[in-house]
């Protein structure tokens, strides 16, 4: 693509609050030559006043405090505005707060959370432009390995309420009965002291300390080599809207054991779902395993960076 002379770039700024921009970074780089981007992290009312004022297109990140602040400043009058709403945001009452008339497109991250977002504030889809526009990965970033049936099981998240901690331990623990060589790896940071304390506990009780890893937070480089030696990613959340951590696992060959919380029916092959955790030990000790299907499955639904770069493009071009 023919980079603009910068005279001629509209100005793209993206606001979102401190700690939430890291679904960002890929498509504000991807952005920079077609407009003049900036990106504003910062939950200061006077600086999100700033760069409204100094821009072309907004661009919300996160249906959430910082856009209803946005949307009730007088410098928004007049630009175009994209909202994106990933998961937390329709279920946490922010809906009803945000000043949907001054939004030209409400862009949500997978069909299910269209859905709840109409659940939560009914005739939402009325009042603005409503598109879906999927999570994407950069491929190159997540090479792909053959990989077969194995034993380590990875849990790749901030761990709090909103991931399911309480259903880990009762997969866990029916696997390592069966076969000792079953063993758990644990990316992520406690969110909730509760937690920690909680997993600890169970783990101890259910004699399965020698069969649990805890990684804590990980880096790029580290998690390069932790999805190495990985043969299944868990997912016990009650709710998701489109998660990273299972793309990136399936683009890698991993095969997901996903809990079917609403919406993943239309994302995920149902035979990746699970309902009950007997359902999640049978999936993870069973044969059928096949790594190629699974990164197929990410490039077919379009869950790739360039995918989701031509769906934005094109988004961005209509305003």
């Amino acid at each position: 693509m023919k980079k603009a002379h910068r005279r001629d770039m509209k100005k793209l700024t993206f606001i979102c609050l401190p700690g939430l921009d890291s679904f960002l970074r890929d498509i504000a780089r991807a952005l920079a030559e077609e407009y003049e981007v900036r990106v504003k992290v910062s939950n200061n009312a006077p600086e999100i006043r700033a760069a409204v004022n100094d821009t072309d297109i907004v661009w919300l990140e996160w249906a959430n405090e910082s856009a209803i602040t946005a949307l009730s400043l007088p410098e928004i009058m007049g630009k175009r505005v994209v909202l994106r709403l990933h998961s937390y945001e329709a279920l946490s009452g922010y809906l009803p707060h945000i000043a949907w008339e001054k939004v030209n497109t409400l862009v949500c991250v997978a069909p299910h959370m269209a859905e709840i977002c109409e659940m939560m504030l009914p005739g939402i889809a009325r009042r603005v432009n409503m598109v879906v526009i999927p999570n994407g990965i950069d491929l190159a970033k997540h090479p792909f390995t053959k990989r077969a049936k194995g034993y380590n099981i990875a849990w790749v998240c901030d761990i709090s309420h909103k991931k399911g901690p309480e259903l880990v331990p009762q997969v866990l623990l029916p696997l390592t009965i069966m076969d000792d060589r079953y063993h758990l790896h644990i990316a992520g940071a406690f969110q909730e002291p509760r937690y920690e304390i909680y997993l600890k506990h169970m783990f101890h009780k259910m004699r399965l300390e020698e069969h649990v890893t805890f990684h804590g937070h990980l880096n790029a480089e580290q998690m390069e080599e932790f999805w190495r030696k990985q043969y299944y990613i868990l997912s016990c959340s009650p709710h998701e809207g489109h998660p990273y951590n299972i793309m990136e696992a399936m683009a890698r060959g991993i095969k997901p054991l996903i809990h079917n919380f609403y919406g993943a029916d239309k994302l995920y092959p149902l035979e990746l779902l699970w309902n009950t955790t007997a359902d999640a030990v049978k999936m993870a000790s069973d044969r059928g395993y096949d790594s190629k299907a699974y990164r197929e499955h990410v490039i077919s639904r379009g869950w790739t960076l360039e995918a989701q770069m031509a769906s934005i493009r094109r988004m961005l071009e209509e305003l």
